[in-house]
């Protein structure tokens, strides 16, 4: 996976090098992040449509990041209020470690050895499969347990060997059911050199059928695994599939997601775990190539699936996703109007977000 490096697209680079043209001489952070807010507000949807058309995470990141500087200090103004002295400072700090990647690798080196290392260094890393620093983000899961997730996320798309004795020890002795998920992701990667016998003594507790959906996944054929039970197995394919999507990225694998979401609409999530089948899932989406979501769409069945999932989504998340159907063109419209007019499928038009889309697309051809 390491060799894999897919760095931000050149319109992208080039508005974040424009960004930073124009707050390089600011007086201040608030004056900086002001310029900034007035300069890119006009242009986030339009660099968000051109990100999820082939999308990395750094430009995901850094468009995200542009959206809520605009919210902090164009529409959420509270000069006065300390939390929001606080969350300009911080919004700065974020802004200029995506800059400096963008400006370039060697700007990001030096600068990275300045200030406290953060979430968004983790997002770095892995997309530039910066492999020097794996001892730092190994060294920074122990320092900082508020970064420990995203630190696994990262260091899951390296191959060094010392991760394993790592990956072994969250499983094994580790707090949070998230954290042993990604861990035994890593440890599939190694399957070769670690038997998962080893784990047998775990499966007194909670986590017995999450070791044993993790050891019997099948990671060169994604479509043959069987659906998983229960809520842990679930979020370990997803974090599979997101996490090795360069790998996996094949009509099968889709097919198959949305089935397993499907399977699980139904039921009621505890609130720890809503949160991250929501953005896994919608990052599958989200980073899948056009030609296979097309391909999925015209396939009747698989349609039904992956419209029922839109439609599980809250409408925070299907923003980006109903941007992300724009670049599927007309065929998912169709095929969801076919369906709803052959009564194989139910679209609420009040709630539904896939009927919401059909609407507003329909709106903007007139």
């Amino acid at each position: 996976m390491e060799s894999v490096v897919h760095l931000p697209g050149i319109e992208i680079k080039e508005f974040a090098l424009s960004c930073y043209d124009i707050i390089k001489s600011s007086p201040s952070k608030q004056e900086a992040l002001k310029t900034v807010a007035d300069f890119a507000s006009p242009h986030l949807k339009k660099y968000l449509t051109i990100t999820l058309k082939n999308p990395d995470e750094i430009s995901m990141h850094f468009i995200d990041l542009l959206d809520q500087i605009v919210f902090e200090v164009v529409e959420n103004i509270h000069y006065d209020d300390p939390v929001h002295e606080y969350i300009i400072e911080d919004l700065y700090a974020r802004l200029c470690i995506y800059l400096d990647i963008f400006r370039g690798k060697e700007t990001y080196t030096i600068n990275i050895n300045k200030r406290n290392f953060t979430h968004d260094d983790t997002v770095i890393i892995r997309q530039c499969r910066m492999s020097e620093y794996v001892p730092l983000l190994v060294a920074e899961y122990y320092e900082q347990p508020i970064l420990q997730k995203s630190i696994l996320r990262a260091l899951l798309y390296f191959d060094s060997e010392n991760l394993l004795n790592l990956y072994y020890n969250i499983v094994k002795d580790g707090n949070y059911v998230e954290e042993k998920i990604l861990a035994l992701i890593g440890l599939k990667r190694f399957i070769s050199k670690f038997n998962f016998d080893q784990l047998h003594s775990q499966k007194h507790d909670g986590y017995a059928r999450l070791i044993e959906y993790a050891e019997s996944f099948n990671c060169q054929d994604i479509g043959k695994n069987p659906l998983p039970e229960d809520v842990y197995s679930l979020l370990f394919g997803l974090n599979y599939i997101e996490l090795n999507r360069d790998a996996v990225m094949d009509l099968s694998a889709y097919a198959w997601i949305f089935r397993v979401i499907q399977s699980f609409l139904k039921i009621e999530f505890d609130n720890p775990s809503t949160a991250d089948i929501y953005k896994s899932a919608s990052n599958i989406i989200l980073f899948a190539k056009p030609d296979i979501l097309e391909r999925l769409v015209n396939v009747e069945e698989l349609a039904i699936a992956m419209i029922q999932v839109l439609d599980f989504f809250p409408g925070e998340f299907f923003y980006k996703l109903g941007i992300k159907l724009f670049h599927i063109g007309h065929d998912f419209i169709r095929m969801a109007n076919k369906l709803k007019l052959s009564g194989k499928i139910n679209l609420n038009e009040l709630e539904s977000n896939t009927m919401n889309y059909i609407l507003w697309e329909s709106e903007n051809m007139l």
